[in-house]
């Protein structure tokens, strides 16, 4: 067992460090909604409603990296998720 040790400050965080990417498939999500902006597409069919409600709002908010670059809307209807690109922020 590691022996204890008393720090006067915490050592940095090596979260946020290094910056994340992407996903791929993400990234083609969001290309697709930008060649059409408003016009709504399917673009992914969970196993589950709760599944859904998760991405749209993940889409809506930027929380998925590739949607951080312009305005997304996000419906879900049963277990499908659908978006759409309205432009620049």
């Amino acid at each position: 067992m590691a022996r204890a040790k008393y720090l006067k400050e915490l050592p940095p965080s090596s979260r946020g460090k290094y910056p994340r990417a992407p996903r791929p498939e993400h990234v083609r999500m969001a290309d697709k909604l930008k060649r059409k902006p408003e016009h709504w597409l399917m673009v992914r069919e969970c196993s589950s409603p709760s599944g859904a409600s998760r991405m749209a709002r993940y889409i809506k908010t930027g929380t998925y990296l590739a949607f951080r670059d312009g305005t997304y809307e996000a419906r879900v209807d049963h277990n499908q998720v659908f978006a759409r690109y309205m432009g620049e922020r």
